[in-house]
């Protein structure tokens, strides 16, 4: 059921994404608070504890400000499109398993085993390309290539933290960067050379 529900609210959000009909806005963002508290007994106890705290101090600061259920509305509704994004990349493995295109990458990449820097490099890069557009889709996709490949967890780890960090600082589609430069009135224009300085350094 809770699968359901998270897969009613990505469908509703992009055919209002379209359609732009105000009713159907508040029906989507009914049907997030709706799978937010049904998900909410699967995860473990300080996830839940701490999402459940978020949540309610930010409904209580928009009570605060004024702005009521618009205000709750709008806040719900700027992070839902990372919502659809985290919940709807994976299926782009399904086209690519298809395609042989899993099967090309995965003797690719046996080809590096022997080469470990290259290797290395290779999964990162992949990562800080996928990553700023498919968010954590990117690295379920990576999985899928890695596998059968059967690599040292420590090369796995740094690999993936090091190619997915990275976007974390520049990427819009990251709360980190879209929520903050919302907020602020910064153009993403203005921002993208600075986060890439910093995606640099990091």
């Amino acid at each position: 059921m809770r699968s359901y529900l998270i897969l009613a609210m990505c469908g509703l959000y992009l055919i209002q994404y379209f359609v732009e009909l105000n009713w159907l806005r508040y029906v989507v963002v009914a049907l997030a608070l709706i799978a937010f508290v049904g998900s909410a007994p699967k995860a473990d106890p300080l996830p839940r504890l701490l999402g459940f705290f978020m949540m309610g101090f930010g409904i209580a600061l928009e009570i605060g400000k004024g702005t009521g259920v618009e205000g709750i509305s709008d806040g719900l509704f700027l992070i839902l499109p990372l919502l659809c994004l985290i919940t709807l990349a994976p299926l782009l493995s399904i086209p690519l398993r298809f395609g042989g295109y899993f099967e090309a990458v995965a003797l690719l990449l046996k080809k590096l085993m022997q080469q470990p820097r290259k290797l290395y490099a290779g999964i990162t890069g992949t990562l800080f390309l996928l990553s700023p557009v498919l968010n954590l889709g990117s690295v379920r996709i990576i999985n899928e290539f890695l596998d059968e490949l059967k690599l040292p967890s420590m090369m796995s780890a740094k690999s993936y933290l090091v190619g997915f960090t990275t976007a974390i600082f520049w990427s819009p589609y990251f709360a980190s960067v879209s929520l903050v430069l919302h907020y602020l009135h910064v153009p993403f224009t203005q921002y993208i050379g600075y986060g890439m300085v910093l995606s640099s350094l990091h």
